[in-house]
């Protein structure tokens, strides 16, 4: 059985919107306990001290980065068979990644931002967003031939940015 995003109705923003908050809400819930020991004054302090470059620069690694993983689902997308543009399997996967990274629950929640995006009608299932989920997981934690084959500079680039972060290995 396969469930499709048009298998549940679309009510004005109650439906949908709502899941979310309700989600939110228990998380919040649940972690009240350590919600409280957070003193934000000290956040902040700690968050002044970090450059402006330096947020920059931690900006663009992050895009870069996000960009050669959302390559994965273009890969996989057609490996899989599935006749989807390349543009939105990117984009897809550029805020799947980006989404999970920062919720967790990455197979989860990175599934269901692919279904969300790709679900339109003549899109893909909840089940195939999550086979392809599982996949881009899978090969990016391999580092297997996807990456090897379609971004050979991109692990050259990678390499040269470990030494120059770590000037040790140069000795």
């Amino acid at each position: 059985m396969h469930i499709k995003r048009s298998d549940f109705p679309d009510k004005p923003g109650r439906l949908r919107s709502g899941i979310p908050i309700v989600i939110s809400l228990l998380a919040l819930w649940m972690l009240r306990d350590r919600i409280v020991q957070v003193e934000l004054g000290n956040v902040w302090l700690l968050a002044r001290e970090i450059a402006a470059w330096q947020w920059g620069i931690a900006g663009v690694l992050s895009a870069i980065s996000l960009s050669a993983v959302a390559r994965y689902d273009r890969l996989v997308a057609q490996y899989m068979g599935l006749k989807l543009p390349d543009h939105a399997c990117s984009a897809a996967g550029w805020r799947a990644t980006a989404l999970a990274q920062t919720l967790g629950f990455g197979l989860i929640s990175g599934a269901l931002v692919r279904w969300r995006i790709l679900g339109e009608p003549g899109g893909i299932t909840l089940w195939q967003a999550t086979r392809m989920t599982f996949l881009v997981t899978a090969t990016f934690l391999r580092g297997g031939p996807f990456w090897q084959v379609w971004c050979p500079l991109q692990t050259q680039c990678c390499q040269m940015l470990c030494v120059f972060w770590q000037p040790a290995a140069l000795a």
